[in-house]
């Protein structure tokens, strides 16, 4: 009895402790003033001594900690610093929207980091939805340091038109960085240059895009490898007018279904290849497609095996000197240079690749067809189709749950020959989705006519009003539509009153416009037209009466259009 009280005593005391531990949670608010942001359990200036606190309080306490930081633009003009702590919890911090909560950094020293965020004891925390800005200046600036964590839906504004190099973010530590669906923007144009990501330490981009300023900008690099032999993969990811989107100078990179686009005949390239590591450095693709660059890869290392694997790639590259792999800067070392089931553009082997540099080679003679000048899908029937194999599985993982650079489902049956491969380039084609032929024709106007009529139409006892039909009897009015369409059918007494002011009355006026007019009965009547040629026939009577002898006016109009035709018809006994 005595143990089961002790056991019952401390389940009491274990619950009490987790749910002070998770009751611990906080939401702290980097606030303005008047305030935006409500559930607040602690707020704090907006500014950088403000979320430096928040983030300090949220990291000493226990518990997984928001820091939610509201609209507008925030200064910071002093660093801050995030380092999680074991056992507390995790910190996520979180803005109103990327659009909505930008973090402007400034500052007058040397070097200068906006924010130091470790979440190598926490690796679950986080930053999102807002927007770090890296302005130009005399310093080298880095918006975000991360030592572990993940960043989603985060936009990086980069300029750099000093002699200093600035970056968006720079991972580092012994920890993994995850970065996704976040955009950088760069503006470069210095002999130093800017980066959106430079990858010290591990780290994988997915749903990552990544524009320098138009037209092309010097400097303007995507992402850099150079720290102590980093992992580095880049999954689903658009580069746009860079030089380079990436450049490998140590560490093992693996680009998988994405983009790198630049404006045809610029002197840039797609990937430089430097490595300068003590250990050789590696570059995999499966799925990249490249277009309108230089270069696709530049390869120029002084390490003496570098290992370059392009598979299932497309390199469309464009330019005087125009190369897909150029390896004359490593004139004197062995690059191991290996392209499988690709598509290149510049003709059987890389023209700076003639010295036995290349590995195997199996290259797709015929040009990739793409679904727009635009639009790098392939178009149907183009030899990307169904080309490709899965290599690598333990880059791409199952086949089966692959996506494309759209988020679209790889391993389609796109040839339909009852064989489901995957496709060359960043794109997988899908059936489901019609090729681009350029804009819908729009739909065809409803077009009616009346012919003439054919003979008068007698009053007679107990016939329908107007009826349609395809026998040429007489009487009869002939109306054609060039489509099959609901009609509505009004009659008047033709040129039976006069015009007074805007409307039609029985009694002539007696002063003004004399003008006859068509005097309208009351009701109306449906009838469904088919397309082609039909015809009226007529009883001499409506609205259940007969009418009397004498000419009457015909109105068609389909229903809600305002344009209509009209003919005149003779009545008699």
């Amino acid at each position: 009895m005595a143990r089961r009280l002790a056991t019952t005593a401390l389940l009491a005391v274990c619950s009490l402790f987790v749910f002070s531990t998770a009751a611990s949670a906080k939401s702290l608010c980097v606030d303005t003033a008047p305030p935006q942001l409500a559930g607040c359990d602690q707020s704090f200036s907006y500014d950088a001594a403000g979320l430096d606190a928040a983030v300090d309080d949220a990291n000493s306490s226990v518990g997984d900690d928001v820091v939610r930081v509201a609209a507008g633009d925030l200064i910071l003009n002093s660093a801050v610093t995030a380092t999680m702590q074991p056992g507390l919890g995790a910190t996520r911090i979180v803005g109103a929207g990327r659009d909505q909560t930008k973090l402007q950094l400034q500052t007058s020293d040397l070097f200068f980091t906006g924010i130091s965020f470790d979440a190598t004891a926490q690796p679950s925390s986080s930053i999102s939805e807002l927007t770090v800005a890296v302005p130009s200046g005399n310093a080298a600036i880095t918006g975000i340091n991360v030592r572990s964590g993940t960043l989603s839906r985060t936009r990086f504004a980069v300029t750099g038109t000093d002699d200093f190099f600035h970056a968006g973010l720079v991972s580092s530590g012994s920890g993994a960085t995850t970065i996704s669906e976040s955009e950088f923007e760069l503006f470069g144009g210095d002999a130093a240059g800017v980066a959106a990501v430079v990858a010290g330490a591990d780290v994988v981009l997915s749903k990552v895009s990544v524009k320098g300023a138009s037209p092309m900008m010097n400097g303007q690099r995507g992402v850099v490898s150079n720290g102590t032999d980093p992992n580095v993969l880049i999954d689903a990811s658009r580069f746009e007018n860079l030089d380079p989107a990436l450049q490998v100078e140590k560490g093992n990179v693996k680009v998988l279904d994405s983009l790198m686009l630049n404006p045809p005949g610029d002197s840039d390239t797609a990937i430089q290849f430097a490595s300068s590591g003590a250990t050789d450095a590696e570059l995999i693709t499966s799925g990249l497609t490249v277009v309108g660059a230089r270069t696709g890869v530049d390869i120029a290392t002084a390490t003496p095996s570098p290992n370059v694997d392009i598979n299932n790639s497309i390199f469309q590259t464009a330019g005087a000197g125009a190369a897909d792999i150029a390896c004359a800067g490593s004139v004197g070392f062995e690059p191991d240079v290996t392209v499988r089931v690709s598509i290149l553009s510049m003709g059987p082997s890389p023209p700076s690749c003639n010295y036995n540099a290349i590995g195997t080679i199996d290259r797709l003679a015929t040009p990739p067809v793409f679904a727009g000048p635009a639009d790098f899908r392939p178009a149907a029937g183009s030899p990307q189709i169904d080309a490709g194999e899965v290599i690598y599985p333990t880059m791409m993982g199952d086949p089966s749950s692959l996506v494309d650079l759209a988020g679209a489902t790889r391993l389609v049956d796109g040839n339909s020959d009852g064989t489901a491969r995957l496709d060359i380039g960043a794109y997988e084609y899908q059936l489901s989705v019609a090729p681009i032929a350029g804009p819908v024709p729009p739909a065809p106007k409803l077009a009616l006519s009346f012919g003439k009529v054919v003979g008068k139409f007698k009053i007679k006892r107990k016939p329908a009003i107007f009826t349609l039909t395809t026998a040429k009897k007489k009487p009869r009015l002939p109306v054609t539509s060039n489509l099959a369409t609901p009609v509505e059918l009004t009659l008047a007494r033709s040129q039976a009153g006069y015009i007074s002011g805007k409307k039609c009355v029985k009694k002539k006026p007696t002063t003004g416009k004399k003008k006859r007019c068509d005097i309208p009965l009351k009701g109306k009547l449906t009838l469904k037209l088919p397309t082609g040629t039909s015809y009226f026939t007529f009883s001499g009577k409506w609205n259940k009466k007969k009418l009397k002898p004498g000419k009457y006016a015909l109105t068609l109009r389909a229903p809600g259009s305002k344009d209509s035709i009209k003919s005149v018809l003779d009545v008699i006994r």
